[in-house]
């Protein structure tokens, strides 16, 4: 079973509203040392959600792939959302 799956759409609409708005970390490295310090790993996801959708917005296409595998390597290997951005992050980087 997908541990996100069902509840994609609903992580996606929280870490917007959560940090779409909120401070953009400066670096990849900063939003996942910063997300390590949050309570579980739906927080997490959510935080670094966020982070790498603004990287991807302010054109920083390695940080948001970073964040990405970061998402798919240890809090969900299956994220869709991760998955997502780390292909949108491919095709600014090219």
């Amino acid at each position: 079973m997908k541990p996100f799956g069902k509840t994609l759409p609903l992580i996606f609409l929280i870490s917007f509203l959560m940090f779409g708005c909120a401070k953009t970390a400066p670096s990849a490295d900063a939003a996942i040392t910063h997300s390590k310090t949050l309570k579980n790993k739906n927080v997490q996801m959510m935080y670094l959600v966020g982070q790498a959708e603004s990287f991807l917005k302010m054109d920083k296409n390695a940080d948001a792939a970073k964040v990405a595998d970061y998402i798919l390597s240890e809090i969900d290997p299956e994220s869709m959302i991760a998955q997502s951005i780390a292909k949108r992050a491919e095709l600014g980087l090219d």
